[in-house]
């Protein structure tokens, strides 16, 4: 017993001495070691996760965004279709606004319209009851507010929207542009962040796309194309999976009716779901304030003439 006494002792001195806390050993250890730093990771993050629900007396099981690109039909832009939400959304405390955003409101191209306008409902679908949401724009972007000030185990909610954007984004790269994607921030403390990148087969680049995480602080979102935006980079061990089949035939971990989702926003395309390929990442405790990029590479305009 002395001697494994003494062996502790040494122990906690070696970690005083040399690295201050256990959590600074645990850190400087993990990076030998992929499945260490993993652990380490998710630790790290659950940690975040469980201050973070408490501060903000929200917490949800999946936060999904899944973006559909398809080419425009004279070829030169893509247009998107986004589902997002979030899904097992639980108040915490009554007493606490509970706030998110899904980015700017759909437009027509040239018409004002509605932004609060809702083309796709995916309620029948959820397993929860529906979120009673009070909503409003501001400065171009649809802010949501939770109206319940129910707390419980058993009040569950989910919400999911869908967002449709025609007016088009550039399909070819330009000089200071070679990246297109999806830019995620979770609004709400969540257990699972999954985005999808849905990719007409006339989109898909030859290269795999990739997954850039920023911690923005001060200066913002970030522009995947911007190098100076590289110093904000975070190395993370997710990255990004392939998935095999149809869309409409994937599957989503917490969301068992993804499949029959994307077939409704599909037929709401008048497209063939056939024609796209998904490309996904799972995220196990996101961090509240950073932001998840799913980019993909465009080409070069090949009736662009060379400099």
């Amino acid at each position: 017993v002395a001697k494994a006494l003494a062996s502790a002792d040494a122990f906690a001195a070696l970690i005083r001495d040399h690295f201050g806390t256990r959590g600074a050993l645990h850190a400087a250890i993990s990076g030998d070691s992929a499945a260490l730093r993993k652990r380490h990771e998710e630790t790290a993050r659950y940690n975040i996760y469980n201050g973070m629900r408490h501060l903000m007396g929200v917490e949800g099981e999946t936060w999904l965004t899944s973006m559909i690109f398809r080419p425009t039909p004279d070829g030169r832009a893509m247009t998107t279709m986004t589902v997002h939400g979030i899904l097992g959304m639980r108040r915490l405390r009554p007493d606490t606004p509970v706030r998110f955003s899904f980015g700017p409101p759909h437009r027509e191209p040239g018409v004002d319209g509605d932004p609060m306008a809702g083309a796709i409902d995916l309620s029948d679908f959820y397993l929860n009851e529906a979120a009673p949401l009070e909503s409003e724009v501001r400065d171009g972007r649809v802010i949501h507010q939770l109206a319940s000030t129910r707390v419980g185990k058993d009040a569950i909610l989910d919400m999911l929207a869908v967002s449709r954007d025609d007016r088009g984004i550039p399909r070819y790269a330009s000089p200071n542009r070679h990246l297109a994607g999806v830019a995620i921030f979770t609004d709400v403390p969540v257990r699972t962040l999954i985005g999808d990148l849905i990719l007409h087969e006339s989109l898909v680049p030859p290269t795999l796309p990739e997954l850039m995480v920023y911690n923005p602080g001060a200066r913002g979102p970030a522009n995947p194309n911007d190098p100076s935006r590289q110093t904000d980079r975070v190395e993370v061990p997710e990255g990004i999976e392939p998935i095999q089949g149809t869309p409409t035939r994937c599957e989503a971990p917490g969301i068992p009716n993804y499949g029959a989702m994307l077939r409704r926003v599909f037929e709401d395309l008048g497209d063939r779901p056939g024609a796209y390929r998904v490309f996904r990442t799972e995220v196990v405790y996101p961090v509240q304030g950073f932001q998840y990029v799913i980019a993909f590479s465009v080409p070069d305009d090949p009736t662009s003439s060379p400099a």
